[in-house]
């Protein structure tokens, strides 16, 4: 995505390859919802949500693109956000991207809970908020890509580490679900199955939470620092 951020204003020339793939994904979820009517009720309100928001996300990517066209009848304070476009639009549609990811993500762990997959409710609130992070994941790296900002570090940093204990405590999870009749339960083997799914859990958190510390004390990247991508010419193959 960070390679890929200045190619998301509306004049670069790639651009229409990007808004065609975000488009047709955010159809993805409304199309997969058609399909599980049959199998978990067509008054499902979680696939109707679903629907109503892929949708949504659609039509306003489409109308905000269509805005820089310049139709006629455009006013004034749309006309000052078009001529400001470079400012805020990588930016409008990083989250627009990232929020139809969020809801592809959504929508299927539902679905499969709802079928198949009984966990607790915890695990559903841990799976929403880490859908929930992941557009303000991508806006924070966006916004790493303007000098000197130190601050925007170290929130990246204490998101990155927040997003991966979540990820293992939901990893954990899962997997007693998948792999334990009764994952509440009490007794001796459940006990011992379950300390050795938690401890490399949590041993992992720790991990993230000294690197975060580390990085954040001595400012060390997890990336190298981003350079403005060099100027491509175009040369002939053949000169004469």
């Amino acid at each position: 995505m960070l390679a890929l951020y200045r190619e998301y204003n509306v004049g670069h020339y790639r651009f229409p390859e990007h808004l065609r793939v975000a488009l047709i994904m955010a159809m993805v979820a409304p199309g997969c919802a058609l399909l599980f009517y049959a199998l978990i009720g067509w008054w499902n309100p979680w696939l109707w949500a679903s629907c109503g928001v892929g949708l949504s996300l659609f039509l306003t990517l489409h109308s905000v693109v269509a805005l820089h066209r310049k139709p006629p009848g455009i006013t004034a304070v749309s006309q000052r956000w078009v001529d400001r476009s470079a400012d805020w639009f990588p930016f409008f549609f990083i989250a627009i991207q990232s929020i139809i990811a969020a809801l592809i993500v959504m929508f299927l762990w539902f679905s499969i809970t709802a079928l198949a997959l009984d966990v607790p409710f915890y695990t559903h609130l841990v799976m929403t908020v880490l859908c929930i992070m992941i557009p303000l994941r991508r806006l924070v790296w966006a916004m790493l890509e303007k000098p000197g900002e130190g601050t925007v570090y170290v929130v990246n940093e204490v998101i990155r580490a927040i997003w991966h204990i979540l990820l293992s405590v939901f990893i954990a999870q899962v997997i007693l679900a998948v792999t334990m009749v009764d994952p509440t339960g009490a007794k001796a083997d459940s006990l011992a199955w379950k300390t050795i799914v938690w401890v490399p859990a949590l041993l992992y958190s720790l991990f993230m939470i000294g690197v975060a510390a580390e990085h954040i004390i001595h400012r060390k990247r997890p990336w190298a620092a981003r350079q403005p991508a060099p100027k491509v010419v175009d040369v002939p193959l053949d000169r004469f």
